[in-house]
């Protein structure tokens, strides 16, 4: 019956569905755990691959409840560390964090190394798109190192295609490329995901270095593998990787058409950031058609879609920051109730103390009586120096109690002060933030064609990162004026084709600017140019 599923899933998601809800009102299903949590993993993966993430959400929560309930930890793992991707894909990064974890404590709890490594690759996958790649190349390391342990090829692979996206990421795309090839040749030949992942990220780093052409056929290749792995909600990214290789290529028509395959794919999955994405990549195939119409129109688009995901954000920060609000509250309740107890316990204290006080005075008063005829005027003063004692005894208590009172308030007023610390430190580290986003996004959109374009560029950048231009001027290398200005958009991640637009040059005379650099840099130092210019 699942095999049977299997082909009903690659055809028609809608027969599939019926499939299901028909084995759901079967008797024997009620009665197995083992196959209530396989048949809800193998819907959760049908709605996933078909972009239906709410749906995909039901059916991994209680495909991950019923492995539970059946005690099948290493099925837990596995729907666990599958949900994550599913989260990942849809932005949802904190969430794919969270579920990673999840999965590595019960790898750790069953001692399960091969689960285990795989969860780390989970973590370290998620890190990266959260762009934490120090915390990203941790947990690859300890996969990798299980994963060697293990004599595990297919793990060992993985865990190389995890790292080359970091050192993609990182710019230095020919140690990536070396080894996403290494890693590539340990997989299994039926492992069609894998491929095409390592096929993505090598097609990435051949387009950051201007290899179009190769990068392209890395796409293709990817393209091929994701749809034998049925990773149909995924495509469109493929799609649009193509068109930008073709746009570097600058055959237009070609990126027109492949970056529209992955607007359409966006809307038909409602993706809406991949549609995002999507609207940048089709507005800059249109500009460079000469379509400067439509290339306006998709931009509009984008920008109508920034405004709406940004919404979307500040409305998931304020219930954030209400749950926050409302924990700061139980926890002041909690500490005030605190205080009353401690209070409570004072006062019976110092009631017990005035009490046994109280006694010993009658005892004394007992003892002076019996002896009033023999030492009358020695016990009279004896009885006034007891009940001094006492009364200095009981002032000394109120004394207590009314500093601790005091000391209690003291604290409260403290606590409340440090929050509104926390919480203005909190604005400004946001206000700092967003001021600098938005400095660097006109840094990205300025044109440097006169003196005074490069003036103006010159004195925004230098508020981002005030030593640059200083280190370029006291390095050992003497640099012209264009070199530095090359590294200055290199130092802000942008691509050739960007960096050609904003210098109004070819795509090729900024590769040719690249490689003379370069070289002028190997003659002094082996640092890559990216290395130097990331650490300038």
């Amino acid at each position: 019956m699942l095999t049977h599923l299997d082909s009903l899933i690659e055809f028609d998601y809608s027969i599939a569905e019926s499939f299901i809800d028909s084995i759901h009102n079967a008797s024997f299903y009620k009665d197995s755990l083992s196959f209530q949590h396989h048949l809800h993993y193998k819907a959760a993966k049908m709605y996933a691959n078909a972009g239906i993430y709410n749906e995909a959400t039901k059916y991994y929560d209680q495909a991950i409840q019923y492995a539970k309930e059946a005690k099948e930890t290493n099925q837990q793992i596995k729907y666990l560390l599958a949900f994550s991707h599913a989260e990942l894909n849809q932005g949802k990064l904190d969430m794919a964090i969270e579920k990673g974890f999840k999965a590595s404590e019960l790898a750790l709890q069953i001692k399960d190394s091969v689960w285990l490594a795989r969860a780390y690759n989970n973590i370290a996958e998620s890190y990266r798109y959260h762009d934490q790649l120090d915390f990203a190349f941790d947990y690859n390391q300890k996969a990798l190192a299980i994963a060697i342990h293990l004599n595990n090829h297919d793990l060992i692979g993985m865990t190389y295609n995890n790292m080359a996206a970091i050192l993609g990421e990182q710019g230095k795309n020919q140690t990536a490329i070396d080894t996403l090839n290494n890693g590539l040749k340990l997989m299994n030949d039926d492992n069609n995901f894998a491929k095409a992942k390592f096929n993505s990220n090598l097609g990435f780093c051949y387009r950051n270095m201007g290899l179009f052409e190769e990068a392209m056929r890395h796409h293709k290749i990817a393209l091929s593998y994701k749809r034998k792995a049925k990773m149909h909600s995924t495509l469109g990214y493929t799609f649009g990787a193509i068109g930008r290789a073709f746009q570097g290529l600058r055959m237009n028509d070609s990126a027109v058409f492949y970056t529209l395959k992955e607007y359409d794919h966006a809307k038909k999955y409602k993706d809406p950031y991949q549609l995002k994405d999507a609207t940048v990549h089709v507005s800059h195939a249109y500009y460079d058609l000469g379509d400067f119409k439509r290339s306006v129109d998709y931009l509009v688009e984008n920008i109508e879609l920034e405004d709406s995901l940004s919404n979307v954000e500040i409305k998931q920060k304020s219930l954030l920051y209400q749950r926050k609000y409302d924990l700061s509250k139980k926890e002041s309740e909690i500490e005030r109730l605190k205080i009353e107890k401690d209070l409570e316990v004072s006062e019976k204290k110092y009631l017990s103390i005035g009490l046994f006080s109280s006694l010993m005075v009658l005892a004394l008063i007992a003892i002076i009586f019996q002896l009033r005829s023999k030492k009358r005027a020695q016990s009279k003063k004896i009885l006034e120096m007891q009940l001094a004692s006492v009364k200095q005894e009981n002032e000394q208590n109120k004394l207590a109690l009314s500093n601790y009172t005091k000391e209690l308030m003291l604290k409260n007023q403290r606590l409340m002060s440090l929050d509104q610390e926390v919480e203005a430190k909190e604005a400004e580290l946001t206000e700092m933030r967003n001021s600098k986003a938005e400095e660097l996004d006109q840094l990205s959109e300025m044109k440097l064609l006169t003196v005074q374009d490069w003036v103006k560029f010159k004195t925004l950048f230098e508020k981002i990162y005030p030593q640059f231009f200083d280190r370029l001027n006291t390095a050992k290398i003497s640099f012209t004026k264009g070199e530095k200005r090359l590294m200055a958009l290199m130092k802000l991640q942008m691509e050739n084709f960007e960096i050609a637009d904003t210098l109004g040059i070819s795509s090729e005379s900024v590769a040719k600017s690249k490689f003379r650099l370069k070289k002028k840099l190997n003659e002094i130092d082996s640092t890559s140019l990216e290395d130097f210019v990331h650490h300038s």
